[in-house]
Parts: structure tokens; sequence; C-alpha cells
């Protein structure tokens, strides 16, 4: 299952430090069991896991356009080269019209098409290195079809670290690639070691069904002990959404909460207004002096 975290660094004081926030998955947003924040120094680099393309496997490569690897399949075409976002004219046809060439005499330069290596990954990458061998290359990191990492042209051999969560494939866009080397990282290398690492923090939503609290009372004062000096939350603001969010975690069980509906009313005369049930959580978590209470920062 996966969630989405954000560090951002602050050096100016009072606040100095690195602040996390995280949503959890889309469909549930909070977590039934928690929040569990670890932190540990970093003591080394991630060790890598490489995989060289021999002259003989790009022959093998260029003729079959498929290869199969350890880290996946290869597949191999021509295709067009990158283009810049702002059309530049042929240096040849430049050069005509400054010197008055009608442009129909002057030479036009057809640019060779670029060799096109797609990777598709067994299993998704949280880092990728890619290094070509070539007069110029360009690498991309895809996820579910959408670049999320890369996009540098490098003029002669260029090394690309794409970075992101998730890659499932990488795009390598070259001219005159003699060589290519994919690099992951080693399983177990960078992720072990986390048994041991001093916890920062326990965090929940702080409403009675998953916290032991006492009253209303008791959740305003859990809130309000994970503010920074100096913010606050209005204490009627805070029980109008803790009863939200105490009935759908009530409802919920072991259902999604995204698949149910808050039915809201002022009188019991009026009709009542639908609204999705994450909604009041999705809307406040924008706001750090909210996350912060709620338990996501």
């Amino acid at each position: 299952m996966a969630i989405y975290a954000t560090a951002i660094p602050q050096v100016e004081p009072p606040l100095v430090g690195v602040h996390v926030l995280w949503n959890g998955p889309g469909p549930w947003v909070y977590s039934p069991t928690g929040w569990t924040v670890q932190r540990r120094l970093q003591e080394r680099r991630a060790e890598l896991d490489c995989l060289s393309l021999s002259p003989s496997d790009l022959q093998l490569l260029r003729s079959r356009h498929v290869f199969a690897s350890r880290f996946g399949v290869f597949t191999d075409r021509l295709g067009e080269c990158p283009k810049p976002l702002v059309a530049i004219p042929s240096p040849t046809v430049t050069a005509a019209i400054a010197v008055g060439v009608p442009l129909a005499t002057a030479a036009i330069v057809v640019p060779s098409p670029c060799e096109i290596v797609t990777l598709e990954l067994h299993a998704p990458q949280p880092f990728v290195r890619v290094q070509a061998q070539a007069k110029s290359s360009m690498a991309v990191a895809l996820r579910d079809g959408k670049a999320v990492a890369g996009g540098r042209e490098f003029v002669g051999t260029g090394v690309h670290d794409l970075a992101a969560e998730g890659i499932d494939t990488v795009i390598v866009v070259a001219r005159g690639l003699t060589g290519l080397m994919v690099c992951l990282r080693r399983a177990g290398g960078i992720e072990e070691g986390w048994d041991t690492a001093p916890v920062v923090a326990r965090l929940q939503l702080p409403i009675r069904p998953l916290m032991p609290l006492a009253d209303a009372a008791a959740e305003l004062a859990e809130a309000r002990s994970r503010l920074l000096p100096g913010e606050d939350i209005d204490a009627g603001e805070f029980a109008h959404l803790a009863d939200l969010i105490r009935g759908v975690v009530e409802a919920a069980g072991l259902r999604r909460p995204i698949d149910l509906t808050l039915l809201l009313k002022s009188d019991a005369e009026m009709d009542a207004e639908e609204m999705a049930a994450l909604d009041p959580l999705r809307a406040v978590l924008p706001h750090p002096t909210w996350r912060r209470p709620l338990g996501f920062s």
C-alpha cells in the first residue's frame, strides 16, 4: 500500500528543521492503525546492481528489436530525436538566407533519426541510473505511462540518475549509441536497519474510536499538544470536525471510507445534503496548523 510523503527543510528560525508531511492512500487518507515515524542517520550510499549491454548485446537488440535481461525487457526502434521547444533553423539554411540565396536553392539538411531503447522493468523501482556511451543521449523514467524523472540531454557519455517512486519503464533516446549500462538499487541495501531505528513519534487522528481518549475535551487537548509554539485551533471548529470524522471512522469498519457518503442536515425537517465521507478531512489537510493536530505532519 503506497503513501505519499514530503520533507521540507527550513533554515530560518524559530522553526529550524525538516518538516515532514504525509497522506495515506486515496481510498482511506487516514490510517486505522496510525503512523509510526522513525529517524536514523544516513551512514552509507545505496549499493547499486548494474547491468551492461555489451556490443554483441546491442547488436542482438538491434537485429531482433527485443532483448530479455534480469532487470526487464529491452526493446529498440528508430524514431525522432528530441526537439527544442523553439524551432531553430538549420545552420545551412540560415547561412543561405544571410547571403541572399533563395530558400529553394539552399541545401536542406535532414537530421538522422535517433535510436530509442525502452526498458520495461520487472518490478517498480525508486531509482534507476542509466549510463549511455553515445554522441548524445537523453533518458526519461515513466510510471503508469507518465514521465516522472529525467529529460536532460547529455553530449558524449551521459550519466542519467532517475529518482521517483514506482518507476516501471525507462526510455533512452540516443545518437550514435555504442554502450549502455543500467543500475538499480541492490535489494535490501538501503532499507535494512529500520528495525532498530528510534521512533520519533506515533500519531493517530485524535478521536475516541482510534485513541484511548475519555471525552471531547481529551480529544481537543491531544490535538493542541501537537501544535507548534504560537499556533492554536478553535475549540468549536475542532469539535465539529471531530464529530464528522468520528462518524466516518465508526461507520467504515473494514470498508473503505471513500465508498461512504455523509448525509448532513442542520434541521430535522430539512433534506439531507450529501458529501463524500472523506471531504471534511481532505478540506483541512492543506493547512499546516490542522495537519499537525490531526497527525499528518
